[in-house]
């Protein structure tokens, strides 16, 4: 419906952003980024596990805020929902990481979820109102800001998935 059609914009906006290099870099607390996401999603502070308190770290606010916004997305559309959301420092990386209470990934698909319309073997057959994009865009975004993603099963159940960004 209509309201695919306006995510599927909202997405494409945020990707040409990176193609013409509109980065609007500013110093980011890594703390108010998570924060600011849980906030947006309607989910409890709670859930938040910051291991990197007052860090800050250079990144264009928008594209960072969609791309924790949409990792947390997928968790709750795919992943049965958030469990947790980690901030931690990584050497010269601040990390973003959503943990997930759903059924994890199927063999291989862990390679394949940041591709552009993908959907996992589990969602085949179920609407899920996804186009598809949004891990694709945290993919492009952890790159312009010199980091990556990453997605992987927890060794209890359920996915991780997340976004390393540089911090200058």
């Amino acid at each position: 419906g209509i309201v695919g059609v306006d995510a599927l914009v909202s997405e494409l906006l945020a990707a040409s952003r990176i193609d013409f290099g509109a980065l609007r870099r500013t110093t980011l607390v890594a703390h108010d980024v998570a924060q600011g996401a849980l906030d947006r999603a309607k989910l409890p502070l709670a859930v938040l596990d910051d291991q990197a308190p007052g860090v800050t770290f250079e990144g264009d606010a928008t594209l960072v805020a969609r791309a924790v916004g949409n990792l947390l997305e997928n968790a709750r559309r795919h992943g049965g929902g958030v469990i947790k959301l980690r901030v931690m420092l990584r050497g010269p990386r601040i990390a973003f990481e959503v943990d997930d209470d759903g059924p994890g990934f199927a063999p291989g698909e862990e390679a394949q979820v940041f591709e552009p319309f993908f959907r996992g073997a589990r969602d085949r057959e179920k609407p899920t109102g996804s186009v598809g994009l949004g891990l694709a865009l945290v993919k492009r975004i952890a790159e312009a800001h010199g980091g990556r993603a990453f997605a992987h099963n927890r060794e209890r159940g359920g996915a991780r998935v997340g976004v390393e960004l540089s911090l200058s």
